[in-house]
């Protein structure tokens, strides 16, 4: 009954920022009820189709161009710092630290950038321009729920405007109302003009929806997209690219991506940590360990220390224990700062690699609330199963499959929370499906 009462709760929050209840239900915007089916991609014509493989032009050296951007922050900080009312000068610094935060993989670097974007909407209320930026800033944090309510309203504003319309098809999507961001990828002209970042955002929804072979053409398109000799949107089309690849079991195919990505980005955490998880697949478990220790030494990453954690143990290595306290500690430090991008992350950890009671049941309905996904919602059942609420676990299973989403993750986290339930039948029903998608993937304990 307990937990009845804490989901009612909860409700109550979800249903103030407009998105979603607590069993699975979305809480309608005002807009008409979506179709939940993926939406009607004709494939672009050849001479508009991208390259076949990683992209083989040249870039400007990463670190020229972050010396670059870090010159022009210090010029633009002193020129913000002369006028208060000087909005402009301060959007192009938010430009700034977004491509520095990504050059360098620091995430801290996205909260002066939103304190810029606060201070701006103090003297450009309701500005777009302004606006699009929290935008980018939020999605990098993984604000999408509160998201997805604000661009629903500013979408009443501004009806034809394909650009934010798209995104908020993604804020819905990551915020687990997926028939509303499918209905408005739909309802968007995807074939008109979109930056790379557009792309990239729009394939990751189409990918996750089922259709592979059209995500992955939109990332090549992404590519014509691109202006100028920036590392960036190469590095990030082609580590998105290889990811399609590894996660649907083809890591021989992704390493020419992930490598590609990681020579024009060498020290971004995500595309070290892809490199090393392939390594590790492909059976190069000392190149695996030696990249996530690279990880760990420059940006403490809570998934690299827990990747580095279960290849140890895997090994049978003295040093798994002392690497799960690190991860532990890791992970207590990165909710601390951005919880909404990595609570799910840390409760499945908590639930699934370092058992601990009191974080689970003080964080995994939390986890529903900053960030709702299909496949956070069963972390959080399986943390409740544990817990013993087994009918309220079974009832977050059952939301899952009205998701649509259809990647060897989702089905390995089903099934792991099915075997949870004590339902054999269909967690080894769902494994065979996530085997389906990646024959790589391991089973879970039991099974």
């Amino acid at each position: 009954m307990r937990a009845r009462g804490v989901c009612a709760g909860l409700t109550v929050v979800l249903a103030m920022a407009g998105v979603v209840g607590c069993h699975g239900e979305s809480a309608a915007p005002s807009t008409p009820a979506p179709k939940a089916s993926p939406p009607p991609l004709p494939p672009d014509p050849p001479e508009v189709a991208g390259p076949e493989g990683p992209w083989a032009g040249e870039t400007t050296p990463v670190e020229a161009f972050v010396a670059e951007l870090r010159g022009r922050r210090d010029a633009l900080e002193a020129k913000a710092r002369l006028d208060p009312q000087d909005v402009d000068s301060r959007l192009q610094l938010v430009d700034v630290l977004l491509d520095l935060a990504s050059a360098e993989g620091d995430l801290e670097l996205l909260v002066p950038a939103q304190a810029l974007l606060d201070h701006s909407l103090v003297f450009r209320p309701g500005d777009e321009e302004v606006l699009r930026r929290r935008d980018v800033v939020h999605q990098r944090t993984g604000r999408y729920a509160a998201l997805a309510a604000e661009q629903e309203t500013r979408r009443q504003r501004r009806p034809d405007d394909p650009a934010l319309r798209r995104s908020l098809a993604v804020s819905y999507w990551h915020s687990g109302a997926y028939a509303y961001g499918l209905n408005h990828l739909e309802g968007t002209k995807l074939h008109t003009p979109m930056s790379a970042d557009e792309r990239i955002e729009v394939a990751r929804v189409i990918f996750e929806s089922g259709d592979t072979e059209t995500a992955d053409g939109h990332l090549r398109r992404a590519h014509l997209a691109v202006e100028g000799s920036s590392p960036l949107p190469r590095a990030r089309i082609d580590h998105a690219r290889g990811r399609l690849r590894m996660e649907t079991g083809r890591c021989g195919e992704a390493r020419p991506f992930f490598e590609a990505a990681r020579r024009r980005l060498p020290a971004d955490p995500t595309i070290l940590e892809d490199v090393a998880r392939c390594a590790a697949i492909l059976g190069d478990v000392d190149a695996a360990l030696g990249l996530y220790d690279q990880v760990i030494a420059r940006h403490d990453s809570p998934t690299a220390h827990t990747a580095k954690a279960r290849l140890l143990k895997k090994k049978g290595d003295a040093g798994a224990d002392a690497a799960y306290l690190a991860a532990d500690a890791a992970w207590r430090r990165a909710i601390d700062r951005f919880p909404y991008l990595y609570l799910a992350d840390a409760v499945r950890f908590w639930t699934d690699d370092r058992l601990d009671p009191d974080l689970i049941g003080r964080w995994s309905r939390m986890s529903k609330e900053v960030r709702r996904t299909s496949i956070s919602e069963l972390v959080t059942a399986r943390a409740q199963a544990l817990a013993g609420d087994k009918r309220f676990a079974r009832d977050l299973v059952d939301g899952t499959r009205r998701s649509g989403l259809r990647t060897a993750a989702f089905f390995l986290e089903r099934a792991a929370t099915l075997k949870a339930l004590a339902d054999e039948p269909a967690a080894r029903e769902a494994l065979a499906e996530a085997r389906k998608i990646d024959p790589t993937v391991e089973a879970p304990p039991g099974l």
